[in-house]
């Protein structure tokens, strides 16, 4: 069941063609967080850093180094106390550099691949590798095609019944 304030929202989110329209309601909450895809139990429990190896390309070591994590030896080194496991998942907390209050100094082109990627487009084909924030604009946009999908077949299905009497 959908609430008042996402109709609301999804409703909002269909004039909406780009995030920049959006971050009153998301706050730029994907440039203030990154998740980490490893298992939380490999998060420790003390020490200043949760290393992970990860190949990294010219592109992601720029999208890193905005967020203040180092790269070492093919190890990316995330300070501790900025992890955090939310809903199953090892999230980092760290705005990044790029960020001014809600907008991006490098918007739209100057940014690091990992943040251009994010499209609708993208999400509808089922990125594997993004996060879709709680407040994210294409979170609502899915919601109001899932929600679309969903009043079509009832009508279809009224139709045929009216049809069928």
């Amino acid at each position: 069941m959908i609430s008042e304030k996402d109709k609301i929202l999804i409703e909002r989110a269909r004039t909406c063609d780009n995030c920049l329209c959006w971050h009153d309601v998301c706050n730029a909450e994907c440039c203030r967080i990154a998740i980490l895809n490893i298992p939380p139990a490999l998060l420790p429990t003390k020490g200043k850093w949760l290393k992970v190896r990860y190949p990294l390309f010219v592109d992601s070591r720029w999208y890193f180094r905005m967020r203040g994590v180092k790269h070492t030896h093919g190890f990316l080194k995330y300070p501790l106390e900025k992890c955090k496991v939310e809903d199953g998942r090892i999230i980092y907390h760290q705005d990044c550099s790029a960020l001014k209050g809600n907008l991006c100094s490098g918007h739209p082109s100057y940014k690091p691949q990992p943040c251009k990627k994010l499209t609708m487009n993208y999400v509808r084909k089922g990125g594997k590798d993004i996060y879709l924030t709680p407040n994210c604009l294409f979170r609502y946009k899915l919601m109001g095609e899932e929600l679309d999908e969903e009043n079509k077949k009832s009508e279809e299905a009224e139709n045929k019944r009216a049809a069928q009497e």
